[in-house]
């Protein structure tokens, strides 16, 4: 597959992220006593070819990738471990020559820790990576696997080419589920995905309801109080200073609906913590930007009747 044109690297793993279960088990650092029940150190196991991680994207942080001389089944067991399994199980720790085990077959030799990569996310984008143990396929074999191509162009044009490969070599080796990387995670945005644009919808129309209310409110008042602003300008009153006092009047009235609104929001951010990703539910910034949007809208709102009052005629004001 790597010899073909438009293909950058090839490799394959047993479970792709955000594409089903990967499996799991307890792991063993040597050197530590067994744990209790209850105590095990879980992580999720994938078996992975030489090129993997570079085909994926994902980072090398510490020490270096599986070789093909690692995928021999003579050679000593070696693992690949991610961020997080350092983190949670090795922290202030070199972690690199640290030898572990997992329980996945009847003999599961120690082996030594080779590298460290960055953290992939599982069946979800809401939840945190969970510690991940990479083996080298002829450690730990597969019947089943899924093959990862990194290409230039559209990956799907591949699609038949790889399927003849891989027919080449066996006519009767069923292939299914071909699909572009960028769908498999578009399909596991979608719910999120929903749910913010519906919540967009919402929070739209909210902006525009807020400011259509105070126009209205605005406006009536100063249809109300037509004659007192011509006595006002009668007497001398500048044209600023009629806007300055009726919008004043909106601007208490936006601080007074801001501060509820944020006391709410604080209260409630929680219920959004799902839908949230790279950002906290009292993110500072959207704490600052939304008020000050609403502000904004709210102000134009109160600006245009207050233009409006302050081009009142006097004599034109008295009458009504």
């Amino acid at each position: 597959m790597e010899q073909l044109p438009g293909v950058r690297a090839a490799s394959a793993v047993s479970y792709l992220p955000f594409n089903g279960d990967a499996a799991g088990t307890w792991i063993r650092i040597a050197g530590r006593p067994a744990p209790r029940p209850g105590e095990e150190l879980p992580g999720i196991i994938r078996t992975v070819l030489p090129g993997y991680f570079r085909v994926m994207g994902i980072p090398l942080k510490k020490g270096r990738d599986f070789t093909v001389a690692d995928n021999d089944p003579s050679t000593p067991y070696r693992f690949i471990v991610n961020e997080s399994f350092v983190e949670r199980y090795l922290k202030g720790e070199q972690p690199l020559g640290k030898q572990i085990n997992a329980s996945m077959d009847r003999n599961n030799p120690f082996g030594e820790i080779v590298g460290v990569v960055g953290d992939v996310k599982e069946d979800s984008v809401d939840k945190d990576p969970a510690p991940t143990v990479y083996y080298i396929h002829n450690h730990l074999s597969y019947p089943a696997m899924t093959f990862v191509v990194r290409t230039s162009g559209d990956p799907l044009a591949l699609a038949g080419p790889a399927r003849r490969i891989i027919q080449g070599l066996d006519p009767a080796q069923p292939i299914a589920d071909v699909r572009a990387m960028q769908t498999i995670v578009a399909e596991t945005f979608s719910r999120q995905r929903f749910s913010a644009l519906l919540l967009s919808g919402f929070s739209l129309a909210s902006l525009l309801l807020a400011g259509i209310g105070i126009y209205g409110l605005l406006a009536y008042s100063v249809t109300e109080r037509t004659r007192e602003i011509g006595v006002r300008v009668a007497l001398g009153a500048q044209p600023a200073r009629i806007v300055l006092m009726i919008v004043g009047r909106g601007a208490r009235l936006v601080a007074a609906g801001t501060a509820v609104g944020i006391a709410g929001a604080l209260a409630l951010s929680g219920l959004l913590k799902g839908l949230l990703f790279g950002v906290g539910p009292r993110d500072v910034a959207t704490y600052v930007a939304v008020p000050a949007l609403l502000g904004i809208v709210a102000l134009i709102g109160a600006y245009i009747p207050a233009r409006r009052a302050a081009r009142l005629e006097p004599l034109e004001a008295l009458r009504e």
